[in-house]
């Protein structure tokens, strides 16, 4: 977990000879996603389950789930050739929410190879949870005030509250 310490203060890091711009995902307190210094929008996700599918990522161990298991959490009940479907049509709208215009790019940000859906892969990806955790986890361990503090600072809120 203290490699998304590191990750934290990259704005760009380069990816397959493409640049790419930090991802930061926000869910203590609310959700809410920048690329970059461009915030993502409310209008700009289009669809609820592109948003829940970059929830899911940024929570999930590693940023990467298998497609199966993300399709029982979006779909449940669902038959498997929907779901795909379904599945396919939410990359497309998350992806295009986090680099409109940029398909490589974009397709680098949330990438689905041999079954598994990976957020972020290059690196690039701050998320607010792992940041609390990390410094939660110094703090116990230095047992300073200052570190403490830094926990505290990084803590908005429960987690999705919405």
């Amino acid at each position: 977990m203290m490699a998304h310490n590191r990750r934290a203060g990259l704005a760009r890091r380069r990816s397959g000879g493409l640049e790419s711009e930090a991802v930061r995902v926000w869910l203590l307190g609310g959700f809410r996603v920048s690329v970059g210094p461009r915030n993502i929008g409310e209008d700009q996700w289009r669809l609820t389950k592109a948003k829940s599918l970059v929830k899911i990522l940024a929570l999930a161990r590693d940023h990467r789930l298998h497609r199966e298991s993300i399709m029982d959490l979006l779909w449940p009940g669902l038959d498997t050739r929907s779901a795909t479907n379904n599945l396919y049509r939410v990359l497309h709208f998350a992806r295009k929410a986090l680099g409109p215009g940029l398909a490589d790019t974009a397709h680098q940000r949330i990438s689905l190879h041999a079954g598994i859906v990976e957020f972020c892969n290059d690196g690039s990806l701050w998320v607010d949870v792992n940041a609390f955790d990390d410094a939660s986890s110094t703090a116990r361990r230095s047992r300073e005030p200052t570190a403490y503090q830094a926990a505290l600072d990084l803590y908005a809120g429960d987690l999705l509250p919405e």
